[in-house]
């Protein structure tokens, strides 16, 4: 699959154009596509967006588990992309699933760099994937219902982009809390 290029603008444009700089010609859909984009791979003006926070992460890192009962980042990758392939599908026109818990949280099947490595690839194919279908939706589909849902395609995508974030900033903590422990 081909890796999606960068937004034609940069987020800095698009951050002028909300606080009402000048006129903003982009979409609605393309704005979303953009904070998808951003919030995946960066730059991000909160710091690292996802991918950055998963550069360099080795096997041994994103299996250990250094906060308690809390999830490794192997788990937290898994996570993410089952819930981004959930917002292709409901976009593709299947229902919108809520996942069973061995889907949303699934065992690892292996445990090796091959597997790790594929991981990683399958959350980026996935975030392409998704910011593909989204430039191709209408602005106006954004504001209708997900079909027996209460909420719209628009809170759903950038629930996407909120989910991404808060699950970057514990790929952070947990490669902090390695490093420590590591060092302690």
């Amino acid at each position: 699959m081909p890796r999606v290029g960068p937004p034609s603008e940069s987020p800095v444009w698009c951050v002028a154009a909300y606080a009402g700089g000048y006129h903003n010609p982009m979409t609605e859909t393309e704005r979303i596509r953009d904070l998808l984009y951003y919030t995946y791979r960066g730059p991000c003006w909160h710091g690292p967006a996802l991918a950055q926070n998963l550069e360099g992460v080795t096997v041994e890192q994103a299996l250990t588990r250094p906060i308690g009962d809390g999830h490794s980042i192997w788990e937290l990758v898994q996570h993410a992309t089952a819930w981004v392939n959930v917002a292709i599908r409901t976009l593709d026109g299947e229902a919108y699933t809520v996942l069973p818990a061995e889907q949303d949280w699934a065992d690892l099947a292996a445990q090796d760099e091959a597997a790790w490595d594929s991981a990683k690839a399958i959350l980026e194919s996935s975030m392409d994937a998704l910011c593909d279908a989204v430039v191709e939706l209408p602005d106006a589909k954004l504001d209708e219902l997900v079909p027996g849902q209460d909420f719209s395609y628009f809170w759903m995508l950038n629930g996407v982009v909120h989910h991404n974030t808060y699950h970057s900033g514990q790929v952070g903590i947990l490669r902090k809390a390695f490093v420590e422990a590591q060092t302690a």
